[in-house]
């Protein structure tokens, strides 16, 4: 069975604890969808230990993802992200969106979920990585940037995202 996501390099922000944390998110995720399978008979005879196995499976899930939000807003704070409200709204959407999900799943017996289901799990963390948290690095990049040109005594454009 592939990989329910497969890390590309391209999300490598260059920052060590927020890309060892996105690929631990993505491995979790990998984990529980490989063992949220079942089939119709496991749906009407699932245990409760086996849901109680999900439900520890889904927490530290989403203890993990609550844990990188919480790092990942507090470097945005440190380097006056400009876009730090917004990122914070989309990480309190996406783990409220992320628990209910599978919250309602197990609740029916069994996580085996919908392409429509998957689909959406996998575009929340590929879109975030890929589009939110880029922004981000983009920002600390041409500020680093800007630092370097200030320390070197270079004036630094403004016209290209420097300060």
């Amino acid at each position: 069975m592939a990989e329910f996501i497969t890390w590309r390099d391209a999300w490598l922000f260059g920052i060590d604890h927020l890309d060892d944390q996105h690929r631990e998110v993505a491995n979790m995720l990998n984990r529980l969808v490989r063992e949220c399978s079942c089939t119709e008979q496991e749906k009407r005879s699932m245990s409760d230990e086996k849901k109680q196995h999900m439900r520890r499976l889904l927490d530290e899930l989403y203890t993990c993802t609550k844990r990188h939000f919480r790092d990942e807003e507090a470097l945005m704070i440190e380097q006056g992200y400009p876009g730090y409200v917004g990122h914070a709204r989309e990480h309190a959407m996406l783990l409220g969106e992320f628990k209910s999900t599978f919250r309602a799943k197990l609740h029916e017996g069994c996580c085996n979920m919908n392409p429509q289901t998957l689909t959406a799990l996998r575009s929340w963390f590929v879109v975030h990585v890929a589009r939110s948290d880029r922004e981000f690095t983009e920002y600390l990049d041409s500020k680093r940037a800007a630092a370097s040109s200030t320390a070197a005594g270079t004036p630094v454009d403004r016209k290209r995202g420097g300060y």
